[in-house]
């Protein structure tokens, strides 16, 4: 076969790839196999929105005489980037919650339901009597437990992304938040509605 032929072959490989529809269902490294269900590009938008973006104070400039915006306020610098982070997580949490769904669990390993998963989350510190509904714990579930690996991680927020017409970045940016989020978040709870 010629290197024009090579070629191709390749690109019609490729465009085959595109084509297919996507897979509804993505399996974890654990064997954890999820069903992605199509989320709603408003649902998360709104979730975003229902958070309020910090103002940036306004001070006196005595040499103009007049009040002017401090864009640089420390507070505000701080404010903004746990602002980021929160609206961050609430894209993640309702894209994860309203897009997936457990398909099948390998035996041996815990399901939602269970409370083996727990026990370590509660020897580390991490509370879980804030979950009182279903979905809480769910996403608990998912982020402490069924998504064991970075891998696991852009997994399933890429393939839950193309479905919301996310770009690859912000796929990415939002699979580092999920990541650090620890190092962010003293009581490391798994925030699923606006506060």
């Amino acid at each position: 076969m010629d290197p024009g032929e090579q070629a191709i072959e390749a690109a019609a490989k490729i465009v085959e790839e595109v084509r297919k529809p996507p897979s509804n269902e993505v399996t974890l490294s654990n064997g954890i196999v999820l069903k992605l269900k199509p989320v709603p590009p408003f649902l998360v938008r709104q979730a975003v929105l229902s958070h309020k973006r910090p103002e940036p104070p306004v001070m006196f400039i005595k040499d103009k005489e007049r009040e002017e915006v401090n864009p640089n306020d420390p507070a505000y610098l701080r404010a903004v980037e746990e602002y980021e982070a929160l609206t961050s997580d609430t894209a993640l949490n309702i894209t994860l919650a309203a897009g997936t769904e457990v398909k099948s669990i390998p035996e041996g390993l815990f399901s939602p339901e269970d409370d083996g998963w727990t026990e370590i989350l509660e020897y580390a510190g991490i509370s879980t009597t804030f979950w009182e509904r279903k979905l809480d714990r769910y996403l608990a579930w998912l982020r402490y437990y069924a998504l064991g690996a970075a891998t696991d991680i852009t997994l399933v927020t890429s393939a839950l992304a193309k479905g919301i017409g996310l770009t690859e970045s912000e796929v990415q940016a939002a699979a580092e938040s999920f990541r650090n989020r620890k190092a962010r978040r003293a009581d490391n709870r798994v925030p699923a509605k606006a506060d």
